[in-house]
């Protein structure tokens, strides 16, 4: 999900750039702020862009064409090296992070947020939170035995083999009591605030910025997210 946002916002940069606007998006994503320089900036930047003569994948040729066409109109410029402040750009994450946790907390206080649904009665929604638990530990211990694997270890293929069977049915299950409406989705701007502010502490911990002290939050669970397998 965070590899589509960060390529999401690295195709606007792009259209932004290449069609002249005084606005880029760098701070969409960690991968664009990365590639700032890249985009634009002082570096020397090559873009390779690969196709197929396979009929059934034209389109995404075709747009892995254009995409290359709207990349070559972008031009990076020389500029007189300045030194970066890091501590000029740590404190604006900084500032920028908390007016992002101000607007979260009025979307909470509002119900933008989403969540168990008040109207339905309590036993519904213990129950929906119990197999939300219930979900999370199984998926964790399927995480686990997976890595087990990877590293060699023996005798794990049955364990995981169970695990996967619990993640997939409490999956079906949390999914058939959203649709009666016991879990309602958080609205689309919670989950851009959230992911954003997400980006932003990558972002502060990458500089080396102890976020110890910042307050965690898990990404908003949604019908869609819990259908290619939440993990919160």
């Amino acid at each position: 999900r965070n590899i589509n946002t960060s390529l999401t916002s690295l195709g606007r940069c792009i259209s932004a750039l290449s069609s002249g606007n005084s606005f880029v998006p760098y701070r969409d994503s960690v991968l664009t702020m990365l590639l700032k320089q890249s985009l634009g900036g002082e570096c020397f930047t090559s873009v390779f862009i690969t196709g197929t003569r396979d009929e059934k994948m034209s389109s995404e040729t075709m747009a892995s064409i254009q995409f290359g066409m709207r990349c070559a109109r972008v031009t990076n410029q020389k500029q007189t090296t300045q030194k970066i402040n890091f501590k000029k750009m740590k404190e604006e994450l900084r500032a920028e992070l908390n007016d992002i946790d101000e607007d979260i907390s009025v979307m909470i206080k509002s119900g933008s947020a989403g969540g168990l649904n008040p109207d339905f009665p309590k036993s519904l929604q213990l129950s929906f939170m119990s197999n939300l638990k219930k979900y999370h530990a199984h998926n964790s211990a399927l995480q686990h035995c997976k890595q087990h694997i990877k590293a060699g270890k023996k005798h794990m293929e049955k364990p995981m083999k169970y695990e996967e069977s619990q993640v997939r049915n409490l999956q079906g299950i949390l999914l058939r009591s959203m649709t009666t409406g016991v879990w309602k989705d958080p609205c689309a701007a919670y989950i851009k605030k959230m992911q954003k502010r997400t980006d932003i502490v990558s972002s502060l911990k990458g500089m080396g910025e102890n976020v110890e002290s910042v307050p965690k939050m898990e990404m908003p669970l949604t019908f869609d997210n819990l259908l290619l397998g939440y993990n919160g």
